[in-house]
């Protein structure tokens, strides 16, 4: 990192580049009228360069502008070998025979820009923030599929480019008053995405593509959105804020293959609440607020991503949002001891949901199921002989779900976890530190899922030299090779997942910083990833 700062300009320049790679097992059973195991084991590929840039420029004291570009060009790969068993009610058995060779490039570029003006001396303020985010995901998977019943082959050829889109833009007001503090502001959101993939299978005559299984998809969601706050603290005890926020969407999705397409519209009211009382070292709050839970782009796109001719997973462009209603109490005692009384109701909620065919196996997205859940998270942080920092925190809730659509069997139940959190300073100037961390999981049942019992431990040491210019962090995570394991009940069969998706690693970074540690210049980017999720894997 390089950073450059005068008193009225900042910049700051990045780079960061990693190359990583790691091994998965992943076992996907379904046991019913038929019978299918899978088993595959995978290699998995990644590495990283992003180069990336920042600017501000204080053009008065009142005044202040800046903004960031982040270069990522990324490439991953997947090398994927899987044995698939089928038995048919009959008791016929077949056995399916996969090699995969995956490769993806995916360049994207994200633009952030943002005004601060200061309206007054006390502390009215506007914001503007403004984000723009592309790539071009660029997918080729070969795959061969050998049916050992017969012992014929096929060959096949996928090309996908996937080209999403985002731009966002807000306005934010901050406006202290003596009668209390109101904030308020608007934005805008637009999600854009194509998609296009191709299909082609081997013949003696080369590549012949299957335009059946060819997909393109169009997509286009807008969302507007404005919000108002007001905060009032009443004496030295009381502190109370009260807000609402409203939210118009409209999408439509398109795919021309098959002439079909989708539309909708809703606006939704979204209301928060919260006081709290504090006496000497003992704070009491009750917190009530709504929120919003939109799929993303990898539930919503009908593309096919086969996993051998058979078998594929796919996304639904009718799936909805679901909504989330939150009603907390919560005691903190010294600022060490945070307890907390929640209840949780999640109304519409969806998940993915395979089903199986014969050879076949469809996995897609769906509104399924509400949800109840009673809980309480309890956590303590003290230090001990000045240079032992520990944290441990406990999490205890109560689900019960309702399922629809889905032939599936509720599975309420309870849920308990815990961890551990240890940071051991080494020496005085604490620039040598030693961290020991453990999460467990509890078997735990919920909506049609039965978790089984799962457990982190992780350990490493943080170097910091040179006045902090230099960090050296290095990390051993999963130290037990842990596996994920879980049962999925349906009325009529139920799905047995086994998978290791190593864990376990050894991790080393450096960062040295170049220049002052005055401010830098301010990273106001929007969270514009979060909707970015195209892949699925299907095992």
């Amino acid at each position: 990192m390089l950073n450059y700062q005068t008193e009225k300009f900042s910049s700051s320049l990045k780079l960061v580049y990693y190359d990583s790679a790691k091994r998965s097992d992943e076992n996907y059973s379904i046991i019913g009228a038929t019978q299918n195991y899978s088993n595959s084991v995978r290699r998995d590929m990644w590495n990283e360069l992003t180069p990336s840039i920042s600017m501000s420029y204080k053009m008065n004291k009142n005044s202040e502008a800046g903004f960031e570009y982040i270069y990522a060009h990324q490439k991953s790969g997947m090398d994927i070998i899987n044995r698939t068993r089928n038995i048919s009610p009959a008791g016929l058995e077949e056995n399916l025979l996969t090699n995969t060779f995956h490769r993806e490039k995916e360049p994207t570029h994200t633009i952030s820009a943002y005004y601060d003006l200061k309206l007054d001396s006390l502390g009215k303020k506007l914001s503007i923030l403004g984000n723009f985010y592309k790539n071009n995901s660029d997918t080729e998977v070969n795959f061969a599929t050998q049916k050992l019943s017969d012992n014929t082959l096929q060959n096949v050829k996928t090309l996908s480019l996937v080209a999403p889109q985002i731009f966002s833009a807000q306005a934010d007001l901050e406006l202290p008053f003596s009668f209390g503090n109101i904030e308020t502001g608007i934005k805008f959101n637009q999600f854009k995405n194509n998609s296009d993939l191709k299909y082609f299978s081997l013949t003696d005559n080369g590549y012949i593509s299957d335009e059946n299984r060819a997909n393109l998809f169009r997509y286009k969601e807008e969302n507007y959105a404005a919000y108002f706050s007001y905060a009032k603290n009443f004496g030295e005890h009381w502190e109370t804020k009260a807000g609402l926020r409203y939210e118009n969407t409209s999408a439509e999705s398109y795919t021309p293959s098959t002439g079909s397409g989708n539309s909708y519209r809703y606006g939704q009211w979204f209301p928060s609440a919260y006081i709290s009382y504090k006496k000497d070292k003992n704070i009491f709050s009750l917190a009530y607020s709504r929120r919003i839970n939109r799929p993303g782009m990898g539930s919503l796109n009908p593309f096919r991503w086969y996993s051998n001719p058979y078998s594929y997973s796919s996304g639904n462009p009718l799936l909805t949002p679901s909504y989330i209603n939150n009603l907390e109490l919560g005691y903190t005692f010294n600022n060490k001891l945070t307890t907390s009384l929640y209840y949780m109701r999640l109304k519409n909620a969806f998940g993915q949901v395979s089903s199986q065919n014969g050879l076949s196996q469809i996995s897609t997205y769906l509104n399924y199921y509400n949800n109840n859940s009673f809980g309480l998270t309890i956590s303590y942080t003290d230090t001990f002989f000045k240079f032992w920092e520990s944290t441990v925190a406990v999490n205890a809730s109560r689900q019960r779900s309702e399922i629809f659509g889905v032939d599936a069997q509720s599975q309420k139940g309870t849920s308990l976890s815990y961890s551990i959190n240890n940071t051991v300073t080494l020496n005085k100037t604490k620039t040598f530190a030693f961290f020991l961390n453990y999460e467990q999981s509890l078997p735990s049942r919920n909506v049609n899922y039965y978790y089984h019992n799962f457990s982190d431990l992780s350990s490493g040491l943080k170097v910091s030299l040179m006045e902090k210019q230099l960090q050296i962090n290095a990390t051993v995570t999963n130290i037990f090779a842990q596996r994920f394991r879980g049962d999925i009940y349906f009325t009529d069969s139920v799905h047995h997942i086994n998978n290791y998706w190593d864990g376990r690693s050894f991790r080393l970074s450096v960062n040295y910083t170049f220049g002052g540690q005055k401010k830098r210049s301010r990273k106001r980017r929007s969270n514009l990833r979060k909707r970015k999720g195209f892949k699925l894997h299907l095992n």
